[in-house]
């Protein structure tokens, strides 16, 4: 870890190349369009100081962030006019008819949370088939998926899963939605074909181009307690009116408050990244905090 702080500062350097950038960055809103390697790094994790406390020195702390793919992609984004009915669809299978896709463990505690919410539908198991949710999800303002997803092993293309099939970046590509988020609560979902000239050809490029105006990510493979802990204080901070990227920069920080040690390293808190539309979103739920129970 202290290697990694080391090496983690002199690329903190080497992208803000200004003297005092620390200090400068220090409650701000960054925006970050990246390219080429930089695309599968989360700048939250970037250590803005070679000693000290490696946890107290994380750019999380002090910087609220968000992404862009690219300024034309966020011109059409702002061009939308979207209007949904309702509120929020969870697409949540549990368990899967695929065998080599495991049940989720944790799903339990999160759909609780979420069918708090005003207006919300949520399918699991057998009815978070492709079916409904493609009756389904053309209404809602929030579209949250808590499954697995991944590369084809042959093709590199990504997926999505329901309970008994899955869907390719190409059947998303023809849909059309009226989100304002998507959160993709799944392996590798911001992982993808990386074409020149392109960027990352991953399942958030699949929703932005059907209309979606924002979408949560992961960038590697999700420990399932970690990100159900920041997903509950995420839905938590936007229901008190907070914007979503202020959101998962107040949930990542509560959750390294929470933990110590190993459980402190960025691959448990920093998969999640914001993309796109950082506004905030209303919604009205009588859920209260509580910390998710343990799981194997």
């Amino acid at each position: 870890m202290k290697n990694y702080q080391e090496v983690g500062y002199e690329v903190f350097k080497e992208l803000f190349p200004f003297e005092n950038a620390n200090e400068r960055l220090q409650d701000k809103k960054l925006t970050i369009v990246a390219d080429q390697a930089l695309q599968y790094l989360p700048f939250e994790i970037l250590p803005t100081q070679k000693d000290g406390e490696l946890i107290e020195s994380y750019l999380v702390n002090n910087t609220e962030t968000s992404y862009l793919q690219s300024f034309s992609l966020f011109e059409q984004i702002q061009q939308k006019q979207n209007s949904p009915t309702q509120k929020l669809l969870t697409i949540a299978p549990q368990e899967f008819q695929d065998t080599q896709l495991p049940t989720l463990t944790g799903t339990e505690d999160i759909v609780k949370l979420v069918a708090d919410f005003d207006k919300s539908i949520v399918l699991t198991k057998q009815e978070a088939s492709k079916a409904n949710f493609l009756k389904q999800q053309n209404d809602f303002e929030i579209i949250y998926f808590n499954t697995h997803a991944g590369l084809d092993s042959l093709t590199q293309k990504p997926w999505i899963s329901f309970h008994e099939e899955k869907m390719t970046l190409n059947e998303l590509f023809g849909l059309e939605n009226q989100a304002d988020l998507v959160i993709l609560d799944a392996c590798q979902t911001n992982d993808g074909i990386n074409l020149s000239g392109e960027g990352v050809i991953n399942l958030s490029r699949g929703f932005f181009y059907n209309g979606t105006q924002s979408v949560m990510a992961s960038l590697w493979s999700v420990n399932e307690q970690a990100g159900n802990e920041i997903l509950q204080t995420f839905y938590r901070e936007l229901a008190s009116g907070t914007s979503k990227s202020k959101a998962l920069q107040l949930a990542k920080k509560e959750y390294l408050l929470q933990h110590q040690f190993s459980q402190n390293a960025p691959y448990y808190w920093a998969a999640f990244t914001l993309t796109g539309s950082t506004n905030v979103i209303e919604i009205e739920s009588c859920l209260l905090y509580t910390s998710p129970s343990p799981r194997d």
